[in-house]
């Protein structure tokens, strides 16, 4: 099963299936996808090697498996993880401060843990937000009370 091509890659390179290793993020399924289990097996008389790679969508935590030539490209997407200073929770929507004084709002879904704990400790001037950025979706990846 071919990938339709209408996804924008832009800022992204392309690997060789044959190349993943276990812990790489690569784009299975237009999805950023954590590598947890790959496994090529050997060329056979009609054809090239097969990898079975098993993976968790580092977005939404959903597993994606997937099977394809070892010489079939798929793209490694940039992944940044920044860390912010929370300012405000208001209603399903996020507030935090970067380094340089500047306030982002993020949309964030109010049964994650994180934002649970963030909801918890609100009142703390000193709670650090780890935020995950790839292909224009986010996560929150960690929240704590800087010593």
């Amino acid at each position: 099963m071919e990938e339709e091509d209408d996804f924008n890659y832009e800022g992204m390179t392309k690997i060789y299936v044959g190349e993943i290793k276990v812990a790489m993020v690569v784009m299975l399924k237009k999805r950023p996808c954590k590598i947890t289990y790959y496994s090529a097996c050997k060329t056979g008389k009609h054809g090239a090697a097969k990898a079975i790679i098993e993976s968790t969508d580092i977005i939404t935590d959903k597993r994606i498996n997937y099977s394809a030539s070892t010489v079939k490209s798929v793209w490694m997407p940039i992944v940044e993880r920044k860390t912010f200073t929370w300012v405000d929770l208001q209603e399903d929507y996020l507030h935090v401060q970067n380094e340089d004084g500047k306030i982002f709002n993020f949309k964030i879904d109010l049964e994650d843990p994180y934002v649970k704990f963030i909801i918890q400790n609100s009142s703390n001037d000193k709670l650090i937000i780890i935020i995950l950025f790839v292909i224009g979706e986010h996560r929150i990846v960690d929240a704590r009370i800087e010593k």
